[in-house]
């Protein structure tokens, strides 16, 4: 007998055979009890079933279920319905009504600083400030001009050589006594000089002369000792000189004044005078 020869090739696959009879139906199993979400301290029995965090429900499989993870425990727990996957985005719903407002936010950072704005309109005029202190005194200013050189004022005098009698009265009286007139000038005001030799009876004795002007009482031109020339020496019968210079002012502008001379005695004893003499300047 010759040798076996090789395999041949595996031939196709047949067709599918026909279905074979419905089984016997199966005992029914435990009830189904909800009990809510799944806790670990929790027994559970055959037929609880639970919620899981991962959105599924499961059911136990075995009495005395404590402690098994429902979705890592399949021999305890089966899974009963599983979660749906995220559906499709629904169409935009109406917009609701605003909200209240909220609280005030913090305050935001500085802003860049703007551009310069026009000038405005000229504000009306304040009212006037306090007067400021007093200013340090300014720099000597230089020295003017020299004036015009005025006028040289020409004297008016009217001199007595020689005065006779006696006055023997403690009263100013006008006895021989010189005068002399002068036109006031611009400036009202005249230079009144008056002098004479005199002796006394008596050592007691003083001689006075004084003056006095037309048109104004004798108290208000300077008659009087205040004014007076006076001769005093202390000895009976001594001659002796005296003279003074005064100023009157207040006069009228181009009105003519008259001067007169007065002597009295101081103790009512002979007084004798010579050379009175009374000389008007005007200035």
């Amino acid at each position: 007998m010759g040798a076996t020869g090789a395999t041949g090739v595996v031939g196709p696959t047949g067709s599918t055979g026909v279905t074979g009879p419905t089984g016997a139906t199966g005992p029914t199993g435990p009830p189904v009890t909800f009990t809510g979400a799944w806790s670990n301290t929790t027994t559970y029995s055959a037929g609880d079933s639970v919620s899981y965090v991962d959105g599924s429900s499961y059911i136990s499989l075995v009495a005395s279920n404590t402690g098994n993870i429902p979705n890592s425990s399949p021999s305890q727990w089966g899974l009963l319905a599983q979660a749906g996957g995220t559906g499709a985005a629904g169409a935009t719903g109406a917009t609701g009504p605003a909200g209240p407002t909220g609280p005030q936010g913090p305050t935001g950072a500085t802003g860049a600083t703007g551009a310069t704005g026009a000038t405005g309109a000229t504000g009306a005029t304040g009212p006037t400030g306090l007067t400021g202190p007093q200013g340090a005194t300014g720099a000597t200013g230089a020295t003017g001009a020299t004036g015009a050189t005025g006028g040289v004022a020409v004297p008016i005098f009217n001199t007595v050589a020689s005065l006779s009698g006696t006055f023997n009265t403690t009263t100013y009286v006008a006895e021989n006594g010189p005068t002399a007139s002068i036109t006031a000038g611009a400036s009202g005001n005249v230079i009144v000089t008056t002098s004479w030799n005199a002796s006394n009876a008596t050592a007691a004795d003083a001689c006075y002369m004084t003056f006095t002007s037309t048109g104004f009482a004798p108290s208000s031109q300077g008659v009087g000792d205040a004014v007076a020339v006076s001769i005093v020496s202390g000895k009976a019968n001594i001659l002796g000189s005296a003279g003074a210079v005064h100023i009157v002012t207040g006069l009228t502008t181009g009105t003519s004044y008259t001067y007169h001379a007065y002597f009295r005695s101081s103790a009512a004893t002979a007084c004798t005078g010579t050379n009175a003499t009374v000389i008007l300047q005007t200035y």
